[in-house]
This record gives C-alpha cells, structure tokens and sequence, in this order.
C-alpha cells in the first residue's frame, strides 16, 4: 500500500516536468527517464510505441549467401557447350569404328548428348534466377530502409506515405513480399535444375554401365566427391569402345572434353545443391508473415536505439549486395 502511494507521488511529482519534455522531445523515449516517460503514458499523452516486424531471417547468414551471384562459382556455360558439341566427334567415330556394343553405346551417348544440352539451359536459367534475385533484393532492401527511417520515432498506427496514409507493417509486408516472391521462384528453378542434372547423372552412368566399368567399379557415383580428383572414373576409347589405334589429336580432344563436360556438370551440381538447401532454410524462415510475429525480429519504433540497430544492420546488407552486384556485372 504504501509502495504504491509513493509510486503515484513520484509519478504525480513527474508531471510538470512529463509535460516541459514533451514540448522538447516529443513522444521519444531515447530523452527521458522510464518514470517519466511512465507519467507521459498515464496522462494519455502518447499513445502505446508502434512495433514493427521484420523476418529475422534476412539477418541469418544464410540469407546473405543465396544473394551471391551464382556465375562466379558456375563453369563458364560457353565452354560447356562447346565440349558438348564436340559429343559429336565421338558418336561419328564410334559409329565408323566402334565394338560389337556400339549401338547401344551410341543411343547411350545421344541420350546424354541431349540431357547435357538441357543441363547447360537449365544452368542459364538458374543463373539468371539468381542475378534477378540479387537485382529484386537491393531495391526492396532499399525500401524497408527507407520505410523504418520514415516510421521512426512515429507513435501513430499510421503515418503518411506517398501522400497516402498507410499502416506501418503493412508497408513492410509488401516489400518482403515482393522478395518472398522472387525467392519462391528462384526456388522452383533450382529445383527443376537439380532435377534435370540428376536425368543427365542417369545417362552418364548407362555409358559407363555398357563400357562395363560400372560393374568393375561398383555403382558410379558421378557426384561424388572424389571425382574432383580424378577418381572412380575415366572416360577413355577402351570406356567408349573405339578402337584406340584409330584415335586421331581432333578425337582426342573430343573425349577429353567429354570427360571435362561431365566434370563441369558435377560442379554445377555441387552450386545447385547448395543454393537449394539455402534457400529452403530461408523460405521456411518466411513461411508465417512478419505481422504474425512468428520468426520476426520485432522493433519499437519509439526507441531510436532499436531502429538505429536495425537500419544499421540493413544498410551494412545492402552495401555488401550492391557491392557483390558490381563484382559479378564487372
């Protein structure tokens, strides 16, 4: 009882001065005491602090890693496709000069001729998914920027935007909308490319099962580690059949790029996969909006420290992307 009579005379006592700091301060609790700020809030002079929500998953490291430009870490796509037309030499020498098995061999060879050519497509789009990915993010992380440095200090549930009045977390949900949107499809598309490098995976592996090296060996795995360093497999003219007297220097090179593509393929792979078990740890970072404060990092935009943290924080994100994007586009 009487804890609570001091309590309100301490709080009475602070009026006066609740009042000749508002006029200075405004509704900032940065500038007053908790007391203070207490006997602002009772005498109905501001309203309760607006809190914003943002996806903690755009502070993760994982988040920073799928806004990485995937064309520095792919195989150069020229290249590759220019190995896979040397395919070409192959099946013609192995149609003049090829085993007993050299039928099959070569509907084998075709068969993966035509999956490498939808590998390198598919390769392309995944690329670009990840360039617009990039190019979505810096706006849009340019927008909540923006949006939190205008809602700063702002105690209302609304304050003007473009002339229009518009929620605070609303206008947060339709930036990172925008940008679960990208990633949705960025995505599906590494998922389509993982699928179709698995079907070229499958046609690598028929050749190799008719050279018989398959059954010498055990199962193939072509996305092995140990294929970086030459093991477990090799593409040769004993492997394709041909008759290794008849090998010429442009036949040569043709296997060797075979080789090579199917090396380059198995990188890709590598990039793909990775990007794909990143981002579905992002999108379930997104799977409940910010408003729902599940997996939010929440902001009173009434404590100048708080926001300053997180534009900090934001700002020092889109620096390093944009800095990535000049890097990739040089």
């Amino acid at each position: 009882m009487i804890r609570r009579l001091l309590d309100s005379l301490i709080l009475l006592a602070c009026i006066p001065l609740a009042v000749l700091l508002l006029q200075k301060y405004g509704c900032n609790q940065d500038h007053v005491s908790t007391q203070v700020f207490q006997a602002i809030n009772l005498l109905g002079l501001c309203p309760a602090p607006k809190l914003a929500a943002l996806p903690s998953v755009i502070f993760t490291p994982e988040f920073r890693n799928i806004l990485e430009p995937t064309s520095g870490m792919l195989p150069n796509p020229i290249q590759m496709s220019g190995r896979q037309l040397e395919l070409g030499k192959v099946m013609v020498a192995l149609e003049k000069a090829g085993d007993g098995e050299r039928e099959r061999k070569l509907e084998a060879i075709k068969s993966f001729d035509e999956q490498a050519q939808k590998a390198i497509r598919s390769l392309g789009n995944f690329n670009s998914a990840s360039q617009l990915t990039l190019d979505t993010a810096i706006p849009i992380l340019g927008g909540l920027i923006e949006t939190l440095e205008k809602g700063q200090g702002k105690r209302a549930k609304t304050f003007g935007f473009g002339g229009i009045v518009i929620p605070l977390q609303d206008q947060i949900d339709a930036w990172v909308g925008g940008l679960v949107d990208q990633l949705q499809s960025y995505l599906q598309q590494s998922i389509e490319t993982e699928r179709i490098i698995s079907q070229c995976y499958d046609g690598f592996q028929n050749i190799l099962q008719l050279s018989g090296d398959a059954e010498d060996q055990g199962e193939i795995d072509l996305m092995s580690e140990d294929l970086r360093d030459d093991q477990g497999w090799r593409i040769t003219p004993k492997t394709l059949g041909i008759d290794v007297t008849l090998v010429r220097e442009p036949l040569a090179r043709a296997i060797q790029d075979f080789e090579l593509l199917v090396k380059e393929i198995q990188e890709s792979e590598a990039v793909v996969s990775s990007a794909l078990d990143q981002l579905d740890e992002v999108m379930r970072g997104f799977e409940v909006s910010p408003s729902g404060r599940k997996r939010a990092f929440i902001v009173d935009m009434g404590v100048g420290i708080e926001v300053k943290r997180v534009l900090e924080n934001l700002k020092r994100l889109k620096d390093e992307v944009e800095n990535q994007n000049s890097i990739a586009d040089y």
